[in-house]
């Protein structure tokens, strides 16, 4: 019984190790990723997890730092880094037909690290990440240890214990975006940027609707291993992804690969592995949208909404694939030029917006009653029967542009973000 509880185990081990690094194979175990460079804001920690087994690389050589990272996924990190002994001890207990993340699970659940955050297959939002970041504070002590290491071991000027008070206050002066944070996470976010933990983006704002990435991800948890050993951490922090055109490269990718067709189209199957059909995509995954995508979304005053809406799925998979900046839309006035990548915006008869969806393959056929050629989109949407991520719905389009007698869903705005 004993060699067959083992080998269950091992067995999971292994599914976890790849279902962690969004399914990864097992032969990627090289260290020097050619997508992150000795500058890459993150390389010191995807190297550290990586070295400690938390994260491992793609077949293709790759690390992908912009990838999303699910809610599973990424309490999976945490408890291999704070807890493994006890992963293992759930591990040992479950039916050998569990799904990859129970054990996981069950050791964040009994611990705490999960609690008030619904955790799913689906990506993870910075809110609920900040969130879980809060609950391993309040778990493990960490402003007690932080206290310890500086007044005892450090022999600093006495630090008081409600030190980071003064701290959270200035963060939530500083914070942009803060007076939009939901009040569930004003806590844990202001926290969090009090121990250093995280800072948020370059522009000024935390953008907790966006969703979490594998860089995030590493960068995240080294931090959180320094707090639990009492290291008291800068609060400084590079952009959680490129934010310029010069980080970005004229005609690249988020991921820094040439803005081709056939590079689209492999970033969005990566996407569409994360999130199959029927992800529930709702408000606990909204998505901030990028500059670039808001003004590509807006039209005569109304824009699809990103509350876990088709607006806010349209914007993930658009800055996944291009980044959050430095690949300005335009718009496409020609439907032979449309490509996998795009953005289908979908007017009413007024010409404002009413929904948005990605472009995943594009098709010429024939109008069977007309007889005329259309255009056959196929498209990725997050908010098909309410709320629900579903690829590959075919959209005929005949025309672009805006008239006053076009129906009410039957016209649409494409707008590209590839260079030419």
């Amino acid at each position: 019984m004993k060699t067959s509880r083992k080998t269950r185990f091992l067995s999971l081990v292994l599914a976890l190790a790849l279902s962690v690094s969004l399914r990864p194979a097992a032969g990627a175990d090289r260290v020097d990723f050619p997508d992150v460079p000795g500058n890459h804001w993150a390389c010191d920690s995807i190297r550290d997890c990586f070295e400690r087994g938390i994260v491992r690389g793609y077949d293709d050589g790759r690390f992908h730092p912009d990838d999303p990272v699910t809610g599973y996924q990424f309490i999976a990190m945490i408890t291999r880094m704070f807890c493994s002994d006890l992963v293992e001890t759930y591990g040992q207990q479950i039916p050998a037909d569990s799904k990859w993340y129970t054990a996981y699970g069950m050791a964040a659940a009994s611990l705490g690290f999960d609690r008030d955050v619904t955790l799913t297959d689906t990506p993870m939002s910075r809110y609920d990440m900040a969130a879980v970041l809060n609950n391993i504070v309040n778990e493990k002590n960490i402003i007690l240890k932080v206290v310890h290491r500086h007044n005892a071991i450090e022999g600093k000027e006495p630090l008081p214990m409600d030190w980071p008070r003064a701290l959270q206050e200035a963060a939530m002066e500083s914070i942009r975006d803060w007076d939009g944070i939901p009040g569930q996470y004003g806590r844990a976010v202001s926290m969090c940027y009090a121990l250093g933990a995280l800072t948020g983006m370059s522009d000024g704002t935390f953008s907790g609707g966006q969703t979490m990435t594998r860089a995030q991800a590493c960068a995240v948890i080294t931090r959180m291993k320094d707090l639990n050993e009492g290291k008291m951490l800068s609060r400084s922090e590079p952009p959680a992804r490129p934010e310029t055109p010069e980080q970005i490269g004229a005609g690249l990718l988020a991921n820094g690969q040439e803005a081709t067709v056939e590079n689209v189209q492999a970033v969005l199957d990566e996407i569409r592995k994360s999130c199959p059909n029927n992800t529930v995509w709702g408000p606990t995954t909204a998505y901030m949208p990028s500059d670039e995508v808001h003004k590509a979304l807006i039209h005569h005053g109304f824009r699809a909404s990103t509350a876990g809406g088709c607006g806010g799925w349209a914007s993930m998979v658009s800055d996944t694939v291009f980044g959050t900046s430095g690949a300005p839309g335009r718009e496409v006035t020609d439907t032979n030029e449309i490509r996998p990548g795009d953005l289908v915006i979908c007017l009413n008869n007024k010409g404002e917006t009413l929904h948005a969806c990605v472009v995943t393959k594009v098709e010429m056929t024939t109008n069977r009653i007309t007889n005329k050629p259309v255009t056959l989109v196929h498209t990725c949407d997050g908010n098909v029967n309410g709320g629900y991520v579903q690829w590959d719905i075919a959209r005929p389009i005949i025309g672009l542009g805006v008239g006053n007698n076009t129906g009410y869903t039957t016209c649409y705005r494409v707008v590209t973000r590839y260079p030419d």
